[in-house]
């Protein structure tokens, strides 16, 4: 949940990931899940008190054991690299000078993932596509001639056309891992 939502807002998130659960497992069609989350932006908080990593990660192991006995095996895609300021990239391009005005430091950019931390200390297969965002010191808002966020955080769909070749070969890599 997003720190400024309302109290019952959690309850319905709750109750929407057992939904969602569920599905996944009852359909037959299903035979591996993909999972990414925008975790740095969330408040991840028990019941009993219990907040960040230690509040997500059981949520995570529950998932990955259900959807493992079920035969449908979890990879997590770890979250894309932050944008300048957390603004609106195109907003950030059309105002600058240069193409490279609006690109972040690598060390900037990259964001703690804890969905991607838990699920890599649960031995759930974690996909990390940093570096076709990013070189060794700069994470860039402009990849070859291609806008690469069409917001603050979504991918441009022509930034993820580009992407899905890469994308496949990791998924067929970790799914390949996963059945050894």
């Amino acid at each position: 949940m997003l720190p400024d939502e309302p109290a019952d807002r959690w309850t319905l998130c709750r109750d929407n990931n057992a939904e969602v659960l569920q599905r996944l497992l009852d359909d037959s069609a299903i035979d591996l899940v993909l999972v990414s989350s925008f975790s740095h932006a969330y408040e991840w908080r028990t019941d009993d008190g219990q907040t960040g990593q230690a509040a997500l990660e059981p949520g995570v192991a529950t998932y990955g054991r259900a959807l493992s006995a079920a035969n449908k095996p979890m990879i997590v895609i770890r979250d894309v690299p932050a944008v300048k300021d957390l603004k609106n990239s195109p907003d950030c391009l059309a105002a600058a000078d240069s193409l490279t005005d609006c690109d972040l430091s690598r060390s900037e950019a990259l964001t703690p993932d804890l969905y991607a931390s838990a699920a890599q200390r649960l031995g759930i297969p974690v996909i990390d596509l940093t570096d076709a965002f990013c070189d060794d010191t700069v994470c860039r808002a402009v990849v070859g001639s291609t806008i690469v966020y069409r917001d603050y955080s979504h991918l441009s769909q022509e930034y993820s056309d580009a992407m899905a070749p890469l994308l496949g070969r990791a998924i067929d890599a970790a799914a390949a891992q996963l059945a050894q």
